[in-house]
């Protein structure tokens, strides 16, 4: 018999390019159109090209896809909501299986993930997998039931040689900044045993944890200058004297004819073709607020596209935190940080809020008064904006004009769809439009 065995062919999955991803997810829906809508939305994705050749994350991604409607344009998002996807499918089938939390399935497959990790490795056995849940258990069941619970979600999976992997390596290194955004110095201990893939563990980490001073400190007491500059990029909450320390020592080991030669380079880079550049950006704007309001699509489809249009839109000024926020006050469609720099902004500093409404009809006062409520909840804000495509009824417009009047409150500053088309049809920087906005607001104060 092991002779026999032992002449079996073993064949593996060669990576899918993009027509051989469309005929695979055409035979795992019936509805053709949908297959195609997802192949059409990877196509446009250049982040999720590399990640659709494995056939089992294709498989992920689709069905995260059938759920939402769309898939975010960055990984953090992208793993999070698949995560969120298995587990709730798991979940769902009330299996005997199923006796963890979704808070406890997380916390063993983010051990799990460290574990490989630090060995340099992307599959353990199963006795070692059962010493990390032994090691990490804070549940009453046995690991080998641990264990059964979380493969068969999906998310981590056995192979044919009796080792357990996850679906895709990306998974693994979410997970693992996931588990860590509260450890970052548990973080870069990690990336001192194992700095093979350091890059995309601290974006992910700085997307999950929004504020890496701590990683960043603990890279500077190790050495790792690059790593620290790396870091201060992928997070989002801005620290100035940090960024001045890393700053110098960059100049102090790189030198500081080399540092201004660079510089000059760097801004002849930037200056090239600024008005060719802006006019491209705008045309895609534009193109992504067309497809917003495409009536084929449903109203789910239409609001995810328009939260995408209205991310880039205020790029340049403000730079994306996070989108669909749960807070103790409610959700926020989209968080934003001020980055624009000046005497103009000084005063508005910190995370902005926007509201999104995609929708034919104008916003109504209830609608504008519930947010105004929700960001006057939210400490320190100073301006919010509601962005809605048919602008902002006339009692919605005078209920924001009475919170302007007020200095103790945020301004909340409405943007119409009308005023986005105008905006992208010329050549100004989106700068002044926002300063010209913001500006009329102001005057409401004085």
């Amino acid at each position: 018999m092991h002779q026999a065995l032992a002449e079996w062919q073993l064949f593996e999955l060669a990576a899918l390019d993009l027509e051989q991803a469309r005929v695979f997810v055409s035979k795992l829906s019936p509805n053709t159109d949908l297959a195609e809508k997802f192949i059409d939305l990877i196509s446009k994705q250049q982040g999720l090209l590399d990640l659709v050749r494995s056939p089992l994350l294709l498989e992920m991604l689709f069905q995260v896809f059938l759920v939402s409607g769309s898939l975010p344009d960055n990984p953090t998002s992208l793993f999070s909501m698949t995560i969120q996807t298995y587990l709730e499918r798991w979940d769902s089938k009330r299996s005997s299986i199923n006796i963890l939390t979704r808070s406890e399935r997380v916390h063993f497959l983010s051990h799990i993930a460290r574990r490989m990790y630090g060995e340099n490795r992307y599959a353990l056995y199963r006795s070692e997998i059962i010493l990390v849940i032994r090691d990490q258990s804070t549940v009453n069941f046995r690991p080998e039931e641990v264990l059964e619970d979380i493969t068969t979600t999906g998310l981590l999976r056995r192979e044919r040689d009796g080792q357990f992997e996850f679906a895709h390596k990306s998974l693994m290194m979410y997970l693992i900044a996931y588990g860590l955004q509260d450890d970052p110095a548990d973080l870069a201990i990690l990336l001192r045993e194992n700095d093979s893939a350091w890059r995309e563990l601290v974006q992910l980490f700085g997307a999950l944890a929004q504020k890496v001073d701590d990683l960043v400190e603990a890279f500077l007491e190790f050495g790792w200058v690059t790593q620290a500059a790396y870091a201060l990029s992928a997070g989002s909450v801005r620290n100035d004297d940090l960024e001045s320390r890393v700053a110098d020592t960059v100049e102090a080991q790189l030198g500081s004819k080399f540092i201004r030669s660079a510089a000059r380079y760097w801004v002849s880079k930037s200056d090239e073709d600024p008005i060719e550049d802006l006019r491209l950006r705008k045309e895609e704007e534009l193109a992504l607020f067309n497809r917003a309001t495409d009536p084929t699509l449903s109203a789910h489809e239409r609001g995810k596209l328009f939260e995408q249009f209205v991310a880039a839109f205020f790029g340049g000024p403000f730079r994306l935190i996070n989108g669909n926020v749960l807070t103790l006050h409610g959700e926020f469609d989209l968080v934003f940080e001020l980055v624009s720099k000046g005497p103009f902004w000084h005063d508005l500093g910190g995370q902005v809020l926007v509201e999104c409404k995609n929708e034919a009809k104008r916003a109504n006062t209830e609608q504008v008064n519930h947010f105004m409520q929700k960001v006057n909840n939210v400490q320190d804000i100073r301006v919010a904006f509601f962005v809605a495509r048919s602008g902002v009824g006339r009692a919605a417009l005078d209920a924001m004009r009475v919170q302007a009047a007020n200095p103790a409150k945020p301004l909340v500053i409405p943007i119409s769809g009308e005023q986005v088309i105008s905006e992208l049809d010329n050549n100004l920087d989106r700068e002044d439009f926002f300063v010209h906005i913001i500006s009329d607001a102001k005057l409401m104060r004085r």
